[in-house]
């Protein structure tokens, strides 16, 4: 038994190797032994064959392996070149030889670049010349396996606390993994880049962090899980017949027809989702902008839409497309609404002072109308009241 946690477990060959013609024999040769990677800082190599485990199925340690200096995180095996990679908790990665199951430590690479943090992932791809290194500092690096040297650097997720996992495609092409802000990153891995190729909110996303994806080793399928008990395992598939449907050009008259009676919303949806006040619109702004309007549309039918109004940059002119596509004077319509709601809105950002100012004079005028509303009219009928002065001289005479 594993006298503390397990992290990692990989398949590995017989001491003879793989052996057999087809591949029912080449997979059974592979498969009867496992290495396990544990907390206590050692790798354990069971037999795990039906001999081996016999009615009591409980395998047999075949060797205990000794070399790190912290726990171990991840395993890969190469079979067809004999070797075996591990990472640790502090940045160490061991190249092992296997051939009959010798287990001998043949390098220790020291990257300068994840010295001192926890390494959680390797992946090497088909050729076994780049291994992917998946560190606790929100990237993961491509080595080459002969110079040692970083040849590449993926970044864009969220990697600094949990054990999050990455996987390569089975042509190699692609990169896939996992992140603590529950999002699925895909890169190139020739150019590093970030794949555009599917937009972001079409890629799951899950409530809390997403630990691990695996693609599959034939289909362009990928599973992808997250750490709770709340969130499924999520699987998608590639389908190249979408692909191509979204390649064919949509027609002025089918975007017409299918936006008819929706251009002033979509103005106004498309200058809400325009962050920088430009005019123009990437795929993901106009896909939102779609979608706000509960427009019945695929996925496919706005990527046809997008392409047939973007230009050579792949954005869109919100102006421009709407003259494109709309009904006669609808622009002009759209315009002179606009003109308007922005000389009211001027109007509500005037200076505080000169609103204030405004106001005053207005209670002024509005006051002195109302104190001449109020002012006692004079008896038409009586002459005018006699002053005490008048009064007393009239005594005087009499």
């Amino acid at each position: 038994h594993h006298p503390a946690y397990v992290y990692c477990a990989r398949f590995v060959a017989g001491p003879e190797g793989m052996r057999g013609e087809t591949p029912t024999e080449l997979a059974d040769s592979a498969s009867s032994f496992v290495v396990t990677g544990c907390y206590d800082h050692h790798l354990r190599l069971w037999n795990v064959s039906a001999d081996a485990v016999g009615e009591s199925g409980a395998a047999q340690i075949v060797k205990v392996i000794s070399g790190h200096k912290s726990h171990i995180n991840s395993i890969v095996v190469n079979p067809t070149a004999g070797k075996a990679f591990s990472a640790d908790g502090i940045g160490v990665i061991r190249v092992w030889s296997i051939t009959k199951h010798a287990f001998d430590s043949v390098k220790e690479v020291n990257e300068p670049e994840v010295k001192g943090d926890a390494l959680n992932c390797l992946v090497l791809d088909k050729t076994g010349k780049r291994l992917f290194v998946l560190a606790r500092d929100n990237c993961i690096r491509m080595l080459d396996t002969d110079s040692w040297k970083v040849t590449q650097r993926f970044s864009g997720l969220r990697c600094m606390n949990h054990q999050i996992r990455c996987d390569v495609s089975p042509d190699g092409k692609f990169l896939a993994s996992g992140s603590e802000d529950g999002q699925i990153f895909m890169w190139n891995v020739e150019t590093g880049e970030q794949d555009t190729s599917v937009s972001r909110d079409r890629l799951p996303h899950f409530g809390s962090m997403c630990s691990d994806v695996a693609w599959n080793p034939a289909e362009r399928i990928v599973a992808c899980c997250s750490f709770s008990r709340k969130q499924p395992v999520l699987v998608y598939k590639h389908e190249r017949d979408v692909d191509n449907l979204a390649n064919d050009e949509i027609t002025e008259e089918e975007a017409r027809e299918v936006l008819q009676g929706k251009f002033s919303e979509l103005a106004e949806a498309f200058r809400r989702l325009d962050k920088n006040g430009d005019g123009k619109l990437q795929l993901d702004e106009f896909r939102s902008g779609m979608i706000s309007l509960e427009m019945d549309m695929s996925d496919v039918q706005i990527l046809r839409m997008f392409k047939a109004a973007a230009g050579p940059n792949d954005e869109i002119d919100r102006d421009e497309f709407i003259k494109r596509f709309a009904p006669t004077g609808t622009f002009q319509k759209i315009k002179t609404s606009e003109n308007i709601e922005r000389a009211r809105q001027a109007r509500m950002d005037q200076p505080k002072q000169r609103r204030s100012a405004v106001m005053g004079l207005l209670d002024e005028l509005d006051g002195g109308k109302k104190k001449d509303a109020n002012t006692p009219k004079k008896d038409q009928g009586k002459g005018e009241e006699e002053s005490p002065k008048k009064k007393t001289l009239a005594r005087k005479n009499r």
